[in-house]
C-alpha cells in the first residue's frame, strides 16, 4: 500500500541522515587528526631550523 511505502521512505531517509552524520563525524575526526599531525611536523621543523641557525 501507499502508506507502507511512505513509512519505508521515511525510514530510509532517517537511516541516510544517521549514516551521513556518522560519516561527517568520522571525517571531521580524521581531519582534526591530520591537522594535529601537520602542526607537530611544522613545530618539529621549526625547532630544527632554529637549532641549525643558532
Amino acid at each position: 500500500t501507499a502508506d507502507m511505502i511512505d513509512k519505508e521512505v521515511k525510514l530510509v531517509l532517517i537511516l541516510a541522515q544517521f549514516l551521513g552524520k556518522t560519516q561527517a563525524k568520522k571525517s571531521s575526526i580524521s581531519l582534526r587528526h591530520s591537522n594535529a599531525q601537520k602542526g607537530f611536523f611544522l613545530s618539529a621543523a621549526k625547532e630544527k631550523i632554529t637549532k641549525n641557525s643558532s
